[in-house]
């Protein structure tokens, strides 16, 4: 499974859960780099995988981790955690 870096000194750990909402904004600022056809693809996969961050359900880092090793496997999964969980910190 794809490391989180350094997650001690995080706010929030990766099993914590965190809002649909907040996971979203997050995700459309780290992966803007990917073109908006390229996230909502990422999007509507993530929701196949029972992600929906559309939705009111919170999210685990954990949970989405498991869902992107599926559809991306481990080394852009962990690229893309990285700038997602760089971006909700901000």
């Amino acid at each position: 499974m794809a490391s989180i870096p350094d997650l001690s000194k995080k706010e929030f750990s990766c099993e914590e859960p965190v809002s649909a909402e907040r996971l979203k904004i997050a995700f459309d600022k780290s992966l803007s780099i990917l073109g908006q056809s390229s996230k909502e693809a990422l999007l509507h996969d993530l929701q196949n995988k029972g992600i929906d961050l559309d939705g009111t359900n919170p999210y685990s880092f954990k949970q989405i981790e498991q869902a992107l090793e599926n559809i991306l496997g481990e080394d852009a999964t962990e690229l893309l955690i990285q700038r997602w969980w760089k971006a909700l910190e901000e």
